[in-house]
């Protein structure tokens, strides 16, 4: 998972989430730190990575910056198909 921002949040981290049919495939979330522009890489969850036909994948914000929130973010997780 990498990415960026034009705007950097200020007061609070941007943390972003991936979630496979709910559940988070991170133990520990990518954030962009505040004050920073770049994502600070998470850790997988080895057991929440692999994905099946009809998985249900989602990409979530659930932090976006306290005093300025961090705005044009761009966000690319990488797969492979096996």
């Amino acid at each position: 998972c990498v990415g960026r921002c034009e705007v950097a949040p200020v007061g609070a981290d941007i943390i972003i989430d991936i979630a496979r049919n709910g559940t988070s495939i991170f133990t520990t979330k990518p954030k962009i730190v505040a004050a920073a522009t770049v994502i600070t890489p998470g850790v997988l969850d080895a057991a929440q990575v692999t994905c099946a036909a009809g998985d249900l994948v989602e990409f979530k914000l659930t932090q976006v910056g306290a005093g300025t929130k961090g705005k044009k973010l761009t966000v690319t997780a990488l797969g492979v198909l096996v």
